[in-house]
């Protein structure tokens, strides 16, 4: 289905729009989060599910206010072992932490070594660089699409252990850190979409039955290929956005380019389930 289409049958009566041909959507009116009934939740998560991410322009929530949504859309999670740093209970305030610092730069997904990785993340910008900042992400059904049918039945059932590097207290071990093992292919549960389901190679250990150095060439093989400029989205900070996006079916980044300036959002995410693949 074209992300037109998708727009259409899942934000029809919105002033909606697609941001690219594979990613993305903008909505400028006809819903206001705050003020959503359960039926317009709904659409809301078959619009991210399926078009991967989605801009809300103009709709930017106080802090405080982010859990209730949020907690509509689906259980209200933490990354693991990441510190409380803001005055909202599950909110993570993001700052700019310094070139030398950025955790951010590479294509990632969220909390993807929990037992019940993230759903959905949602952010609100309070303040952005007059320049640079931005957020970009990627839409990982296509990544699945794209591999050769021989590669597709190779993968199917195999599973891939999620290692949260450093997410433990200080001074904590590797198997101390949190992990858990996942299929390397995911069914959406909401649009029944495979999709590639893989982090940053550095935060993975084995794939079940194999060695680590087996693992690691299939590993950083479907890295690279998951990072196709045709499936992109960049996403430029305006006042007032509020960016919800689908961590089941997407991998997203945020280059540091802008040195000094300030850079605050909030965010919160979501639990989804177990990951699983099925006919």
């Amino acid at each position: 289905m074209r992300i037109q289409d998708m727009i259409q049958e899942y934000a029809g009566g919105w002033k909606a729009r697609p941001m690219t041909g594979t990613i993305g959507v903008e909505v400028r009116g006809g819903v206001k989060l705050a003020d959503a009934d359960d039926a317009t939740i709904q659409r809301v998560k078959k619009l991210v599910s399926h078009c991967c991410v989605v801009v809300f322009r103009e709709q930017f929530m106080e802090p405080g206010a982010m859990p209730g949504f949020a907690g509509r859309l689906a259980k209200l999670s933490y990354t693991p072992g990441l510190e409380q740093n803001s005055n909202w209970r599950d909110v993570y305030r993001i700052d700019n932490p310094g070139k030398e610092n950025a955790r951010t730069e590479d294509w990632h997904t969220d909390a993807s070594f929990a037992q019940k990785p993230a759903a959905y993340s949602a952010i609100g910008a309070e303040t952005i660089p007059e320049a640079g900042g931005d957020t970009m992400f990627l839409n990982q059904y296509i990544s699945y699409e794209l591999l050769s049918e021989g590669y597709k039945r190779t993968l199917r059932g195999l599973r891939l252990r999620h290692v949260g590097v450093g997410q433990g207290p200080k001074g904590s071990t590797y198997a101390e850190w949190p992990q858990a093992i996942h299929p390397i292919i995911r069914t959406h549960p909401e649009t029944l979409r495979r999709s590639l389901f893989l982090n940053i190679p550095r935060l993975h250990g084995e794939i079940e039955g194999f060695s680590v150095a087996e693992s690691e060439p299939i590993i950083k093989y479907l890295y690279a290929h998951s990072l196709g400029i045709d499936r992109m989205y960049r996403h430029r900070w305006a006042e007032g956005d509020f960016v919800i996006w689908d961590n089941r079916c997407t991998l997203h980044a945020a280059p540091h380019d802008y040195g000094d300036q300030t850079r605050t959002l909030y965010r919160v995410i979501t639990e989804g389930e177990v990951p699983f693949d099925q006919d």
